[in-house]
């Protein structure tokens, strides 16, 4: 089973859409428990925690640490972070449940790093040049933990 960390810096209906998509995942019996991680005042975070059912960690910090914090109190031993408004695409429960599988019957301690694809028809701007030649360059910043 999954612990899924959710970094919830944006507006409700985001966070709202990453949760739903979580929800089939939930049903299959792969996602065990969700935390949404903010920083205060997040009263209305903590509102839709308790609606959806989730953990809330509301603490200062940087990203990092918060995350850190979240992945001490998770109850599993695999760990999916996710930044509010990502949506999970429907191939991946079995994906990730094959990977999981996989990876408990290796002879090595594995871990898998799932990154947003494009849209192939998205349009390409200079900001995303910016981005793509700072992370190459500098690599993770700072606030993405350990």
């Amino acid at each position: 089973m999954l612990s899924t960390i959710i970094l919830a810096e944006a507006e409700e209906r985001r966070i709202v859409a990453t949760l739903a998509s979580l929800v089939p995942a939930s049903a299959a019996g792969l996602v065990s428990d969700v935390c949404l991680v903010a920083r205060p005042p997040a009263e209305t975070i903590a509102r839709v925690a308790d609606v959806a059912g989730c953990n809330v960690l509301i603490a200062e910090g940087p990203n990092g640490a918060l995350l850190r914090q979240a992945a001490k109190a998770a109850r599993t031993d695999w760990l999916m972070f996710l930044r509010a408004g990502a949506i999970l695409e429907g191939g991946w429960i079995d994906e990730t449940a094959q990977f999981m599988e996989a990876a408990s019957l290796a002879p090595k301690a594995r871990a898998a790093l799932f990154r947003y694809a494009r849209s192939p028809h998205s349009d390409v701007r200079m900001r995303d040049a910016f981005k793509a030649a700072r992370r190459l360059l500098l690599g993770p910043s700072a606030d993405q933990g350990c």
